[in-house]
C-alpha cells in the first residue's frame, strides 16, 4: 500500500523581550515542544530576536541588522533543525551591503539552508514604520522544496495581498506560512484588525486549496520614539487553517502557544483537482486589474528608475518578469517605448508595461521573440529619431 504524504505543521507564539539570547532560547524551547508533539515544519513569528522596533524611526536600530551569511541565529537554528529533523523558517533583520531587508531563511530538516525570501510589501504607518528600515524585497515570491513538502513563505504585510499566496501556489506550494508581528494601532485605540487579519488569510487558504500557518507574537511592547513612548499590544491569535479556509486550531491573544495540525497532502492535492480554479491564472485579466500609467512624453528627460513608483504591487513572482534583454541574470525588463528606463529589480517597473503583459509574454514562452521584437523596436525608434533631426 502506497504511503500517504502526511505532514504535521506548527505555529509558535510568545512574548518577546528585547534581549536576543532570551528570545532565541524561548524559540528553541518551543521548537522542541512542537517536535515532541510530532511537528515536521515549525513556524516562529516575525523578527523574534527582539522587540518590534519599527514603532520608531531610529538610526541606532540599524545595529540590529546582520548579514545573512554566518548569521548566529540562523546557524543555531540549523543545528537545531538537524538535531530534531524538522524544517524551521527563521525570520531576521538582514544587512546586505548598503541595503536592509526583512528576510526569512528556510532551514531544511537536515540543517541545510535552502535560501531566503525578502519581504515584498513594506508597510509605512503609525507604529509600523518599516519603510524606514527595510528595502522592498528583491527575491520575488518563492517556494522551497523541503523534506516534507514544497512550501511558500511570505512575511507579515504580504498576507494582505492575495497575489502573494496565488504566486506561491502557482509555483507548486503545498503549504503557506506567514510569520507576523501585528497588534494594536497606536494612532487609533478603536481599530482592531485581529479578525480581519485572520479572515484574509483564511481566504488565501480557501481560494488556493492549501493549508496555511500564521504565527504572531503577544504582549505589550514600548519603544522610545522621537515623539515620546509608543506602544503596541500584539494580539497573538496565531492559527492554522485547512485547505478550505477553516480554522483548525487557534491561540488566544495573551498566552504563549504551540499549535499543531496534521494534513494529508495527497488528499488535498486530489481535492484541488476537483477545483481547477486553484491552478489557473489568466494573464489577460491580470492586465485589466493592473493600474494603467501613460508612457512619458518623448520630450521628457530620462527618469532615474530607482525612484519610479511601481504601477503594481511589489514582489511580483519571478516567473512573471521577463529576463533582461542584455543581461540574462537580471530578473527585469527593458521597454521599447522608453528604452532609457531599465527595470533592474522586481520593485522598479517600466511605466509602459503591466504585470499582465509580462505574464502573458512569459506564459506563452515568447521571451526570446519578445526580446528580439523589442530590441528591433528600440533601434527603429532611434533611427526614426535620427532621420527627423
Amino acid at each position: 500500500m502506497e504511503r500517504r504524504k502526511e505532514v504535521v505543521v506548527s505555529a509558535l507564539q510568545f512574548a518577546c523581550s528585547d534581549d536576543v539570547v532570551t528570545n532565541v532560547d524561548t524559540a528553541e524551547r518551543l521548537v522542541r515542544s512542537a517536535h515532541e508533539k510530532g511537528a515536521n515544519i515549525i513556524l516562529i513569528q516575525e523578527l523574534f530576536e527582539g522587540h518590534y522596533f519599527c514603532q520608531a524611526q531610529r538610526e541606532d536600530f540599524f545595529q540590529r541588522a546582520k548579514p545573512y551569511k554566518d548569521h548566529p541565529t540562523i546557524s543555531r537554528m540549523q543545528k537545531l533543525a538537524k538535531e530534531l529533523g524538522v524544517v524551521i523558517p527563521v525570520s531576521f533583520f538582514e544587512e546586505a551591503n548598503n541595503a536592509h531587508y526583512n528576510s526569512i531563511a528556510i532551514i531544511d530538516a537536515d540543517g541545510t539552508d535552502l535560501g531566503i525570501y525578502r519581504k515584498s510589501h513594506i508597510p509605512d504607518g503609525p507604529g509600523y514604520e518599516e519603510k524606514f528600515y527595510f528595502n522592498p524585497g528583491d527575491t520575488g515570491f518563492k517556494v522551497f522544496q523541503t523534506k516534507f513538502a514544497k512550501i511558500g513563505v511570505a512575511i507579515c504585510w504580504d498576507q494582505w495581498f492575495p497575489e502573494a499566496a496565488r504566486a506561491m501556489v502557482l509555483q507548486g506550494a503545498e503549504l503557506l506560512f506567514y510569520p507576523t508581528a501585528i497588534g494594536s494601532e497606536p494612532q487609533d485605540d478603536g481599530l482592531d484588525s485581529r479578525d480581519h487579519w485572520k479572515r484574509v488569510m483564511q481566504g488565501h487558504a480557501g481560494a488556493n486549496l492549501v493549508p496555511l500557518v500564521a504565527s504572531n507574537r503577544v504582549g505589550k511592547e514600548v519603544i522610545k520614539t522621537e515623539h515620546g513612548d509608543s506602544s503596541i499590544t500584539f494580539y497573538g491569535n496565531s492559527f492554522i487553517a485547512g485547505p478550505t479556509g477553516e480554522i483548525i486550531t487557534v491561540a488566544n491573544d495573551k498566552e504563549e502557544a504551540v499549535l499543531v495540525a496534521k494534513f494529508d497532502l495527497d488528499q488535498i492535492k486530489s481535492k484541488r483537482h476537483k477545483y481547477p480554479q486553484s491552478n489557473i491564472m489568466y494573464p489577460s485579466l491580470s492586465q485589466d486589474y493592473s493600474p494603467k500609467q501613460a508612457p512619458p512624453p518623448p520630450s521628457a528627460p530620462p527618469q532615474s528608475h530607482h525612484h519610479q513608483q511601481p504601477p503594481y504591487a511589489t514582489g511580483i513572482p519571478a516567473q512573471y518578469v521577463a529576463p533582461h534583454p542584455i543581461n540574462e541574470n537580471w530578473s527585469s525588463s527593458l521597454c521599447a517605448c522608453c528604452s532609457d528606463v531599465p527595470n533592474c529589480c522586481l520593485t522598479c517597473w517600466c511605466p509602459c508595461i503591466t504585470f499582465g503583459q509580462i505574464a502573458e509574454i512569459v506564459d506563452k514562452g515568447n521571451t526570446s521573440k519578445w526580446k528580439q521584437e523589442r530590441s528591433t523596436g528600440v533601434e527603429a525608434k532611434r533611427n526614426d529619431g535620427a532621420e527627423n533631426q
